[in-house]
This record gives structure tokens, C-alpha cells and sequence, in this order.
């Protein structure tokens, strides 16, 4: 007993050196300086941020703020040490504190005003969305709606019976393709007729495939895979499941999803008494705005000078857009696979990326058939493959999309020759 009693202040007598008067403000000094050097916003940026740059002015001011006030007590504690007035440490801390809280309410508070009141409704796409419970917006089944940009386009979109962009069917197909995607995929600006999912079905495969366009403009990948649940009954085994985002789409979170439905779609009751999705545990789920949390979720990439720092923040303690999109491929491939059909994600390139042969986001840790190598032809046609106005692809881009993914398709025997009218490589470079 006596030497379990002894043990307890064997650590005592460790710490007995620095408890001597003056020891604890030299350490605690020490620390302070140390910490005011390292939180600067060039040390924060590299953590947080994607790019190495916390972004706002203000920002950066709150930072060398801390840093300056840090510095000056560490400097305090290594130069008063006995006498050093703990109430006006006391006072400085409370001071700063209740400056910063007062600084974020703010900021929140303006992300909160600018989110439910400023708003400016593109009220064409309406003309052919409808509310959704679940994916936000989707095209309304049989609608035809025209929609436009001043000396861009002036097309009208057609809708099938099921709510997908229409492509000619052949009742005596034997292999249904499927591709979903966002405004790249079914043809943002372009007619039917000339989008890829069209000219695949009606110049490179032959009748004995069916295309569907089941891409819709805005989407990411949360609503991409409800977007395949809701039609996942119709899938049969030997059928080919694609998933044909661009690569920007790993950016898209839940405010993008409650921006479009405020700007773009014209859904505002649903938008203001809506609700965001997220992944978690392995499946889709809803954060409502009713909800503290989640409304807290949506103002921190509300706000106009915090969400610089708040938003990588976010970032590091949850998943984000990119690993929900690993996480939803991962589970797609098996739900496709149990249904004895094939799953394939490829990413559309845009006129950048082609360019540059390279991809704008990471796709590092995806299972992908990658496109790039299929165009590298048109490298230097890269800028006419765009809309300049928008970036997104004009009829001749399509066209190009249509033929690198034919030849994908053909080298890599993804789909079986035999369904091709002929192989794909036998045409030559196409020109705008």
C-alpha cells in the first residue's frame, strides 16, 4: 500500500522544475509565440484549401489579427513572467472573442439574407421540370419546351413517356444502354437529334440497341444514383449502365443543389421548405433546412467572407462531394452487377480538358474508362467543340463525344461488335 501511495507522486516530482514561479508563463509564452507564428493564412491555406489560399481579404485580416494578438502575449508572458496581470489577459481574450462571434453572427446572418431573399428565377427550364421529392427537379414525361440563349441557340427539347430526353427505340433490340449524367449528357443547348446519346443510336450502333438519355441538367452524383433507383426495375441482365458526369460534377454539394432549384428551376416553395441530400451509412439521406444542422451546412458556403476558411473546414471533418461520389460508385456497381447488367463511369471532357489532356478535377481513386485518349485528335479543335458563351457542347462537340466513345466502346469491347453498324475507326476526323 505504502509504495502504491509513493508511486502516485512519483509524477509530482517530475513536474515540480516547471511549476516554480515564472516557469509556467515562460512555457505557456513559449507556446503562445509559437502558435501566433504557425496560424498564419500561407500555413492555414495549405491545409485547408484546395488551391493554398483562404480567399477573402477579410479573411486574412481575422487571421493576422490572431496572429498579431498571439504574438503579443506570448511576448508578454516570456517579458513580465512573475508579474503578469492575468485580469487583463483575462479582459484581452474575452475582447477578441466576443469580436470574432460577433464578426461570424454577422456573416451568417448575411449568408442568410442573401440566400432566402436575392434570387433570379431562369424560369425556362420550368417549362419542361417538375418538382421531385428526391432528386430536387427531373424533366416532366411527353413535355416539349424551346429553350434558348441570344446568339447561341434556339432549340426545343422533346421528352419521352418516362421523363427521358427521347431517342429513337428499335423494338427488336436485344441491349438497352442507359446513360446518366448532368447537362453534358442530355444535351444543354443542343436539339434531340443532336445530342451523342442520339447519333450512338442512330449512326454507330444498329438496331439491335436502345439508347436511353436519362441525364438532366444540373445534376451530381447524389442525384444521378436516385435518378437510377427510380428506374432501376427496368434494368435486365447484359444491359450497360453508364455514368458519364464531367469532371466538375465531384464539386457538386447540397448548396449547388439548393441554388439551382432557387435560380434555375423555379421551384422556390420546394426550395424554401425543402431540403438538401447527403451520403451517409451507406446510403442517400435528406438534411431539411428545418433542421439546425443542416441549415448551418447550407450558410457556411453562404457566406460572403468566412466560407473562404469555413468551407475547407467543412471539408476536412465531413465527406465531401468527390468522396460521397466514390462512396455512391462504389455501391452503384454492385446494385448494377446483381442485376447481371454491366456498369461503366467514364468522364465528359470539356473543351479544356481536351485540350490539355487532362482532367480540371482529380479523378484519381475512380474505376473509369477514360475518353481522353480517343480525342486527342481534336486537341487543337479543342475551343470549337464548346458553346463559348456557356461551355457547354455544340452540335459538333457532340458529334465528337458520339465518335471517341463509339471507338471506347468498340476497342474495348464494351459493347459486343456485332451491334455496330461498322467500326467506328473507319471514319475519319470529323470537322465542325
Amino acid at each position: 500500500m505504502v509504495s502504491a501511495l509513493s508511486s502516485i507522486h512519483f509524477p509530482v516530482e517530475i513536474v515540480k522544475p516547471f511549476l516554480r514561479p515564472g516557469i509556467p508563463q515562460i512555457l505557456l509564452g513559449l507556446l503562445l509565440f509559437i502558435f501566433g507564428l504557425v496560424l498564419n493564412p500561407w500555413f492555414l491555406g495549405k491545409i485547408f484549401s484546395p488551391d493554398g489560399h483562404i480567399g477573402s481579404w477579410i479573411s486574412n485580416a481575422l487571421i493576422f489579427l490572431l496572429e498579431a494578438h498571439l504574438l503579443v502575449l506570448g511576448g508578454a508572458f516570456l517579458r513580465m513572467r512573475q508579474r503578469f496581470p492575468w485580469r487583463n489577459l483575462s479582459l484581452s481574450i474575452g475582447i477578441y472573442a466576443l469580436g470574432l462571434v460577433g464578426f461570424f453572427c454577422y456573416d451568417f446572418y448575411r449568408g442568410y439574407y442573401n440566400f432566402f431573399t436575392t434570387f433570379s428565377s431562369e424560369d425556362v427550364m420550368s417549362r419542361f421540370h417538375q418538382a421531385d421529392p428526391k432528386m430536387g427537379w427531373r424533366p416532366i414525361p411527353n413535355a416539349r419546351g424551346r429553350h434558348f440563349l441570344k446568339d447561341t441557340f434556339d432549340v426545343i427539347y422533346e421528352m419521352d413517356e418516362n421523363g427521358f430526353k427521347k431517342v429513337p427505340s428499335h423494338p427488336q433490340a436485344d441491349l438497352q444502354i442507359f446513360f446518366f449524367g448532368d447537362s453534358f449528357t442530355f444535351g444543354h443547348g443542343v436539339p434531340n437529334a443532336q445530342t451523342f446519346p442520339n447519333i450512338l443510336s442512330e449512326h454507330y450502333f444498329n438496331t439491335r440497341v436502345n439508347v436511353y438519355n436519362l441525364g438532366v441538367m444540373g445534376y451530381g452524383f447524389l442525384q444521378m444514383y436516385r435518378r437510377y433507383l427510380s428506374v432501376e426495375s427496368r434494368i435486365q441482365k447484359g444491359d450497360l449502365v453508364i455514368f458519364s458526369p464531367i469532371s466538375a460534377d465531384l464539386d457538386r454539394g447540397g448548396t449547388f443543389f439548393l441554388l439551382l432549384m432557387r435560380d434555375h428551376f423555379s421551384l422556390l416553395d420546394h426550395w424554401r421548405n425543402g431540403s438538401f441530400p447527403y451520403f451517409r451509412d451507406g446510403e442517400v439521406q435528406d438534411c431539411p433546412l428545418k433542421k439546425l444542422p443542416c441549415l448551418v451546412n447550407m450558410l457556411v458556403d453562404n457566406t460572403p467572407y468566412s466560407s473562404h476558411f469555413l468551407i475547407p473546414l467543412k471539408r476536412k471533418l465531413g465527406l465531401t462531394p468527390d468522396q460521397e461520389a466514390r462512396a455512391i460508385v462504389k455501391i452503384l456497381k454492385k446494385r448494377v452487377e446483381q442485376k447481371g447488367a454491366h456498369f461503366l463511369l467514364t468522364f465528359l471532357p470539356m473543351g479544356m480538358e481536351v485540350s490539355q489532356a487532362v482532367y480540371e478535377y482529380s479523378v484519381e481513386g475512380f474505376d473509369f474508362q477514360d475518353l481522353l485518349p480517343y480525342l486527342k485528335d481534336y486537341q487543337t479543335k479543342a475551343e470549337r467543340l464548346e458553346y463559348s458563351e456557356d461551355g457547354h457542347y455544340n452540335p459538333y462537340g457532340n458529334r465528337v463525344m458520339a465518335q471517341g466513345l463509339a471507338r471506347m466502346f468498340w476497342d474495348r469491347h464494351l459493347v459486343p461488335q456485332d451491334h455496330f453498324r461498322q467500326d467506328p475507326h473507319h471514319e475519319s476526323l470529323l470537322e465542325p
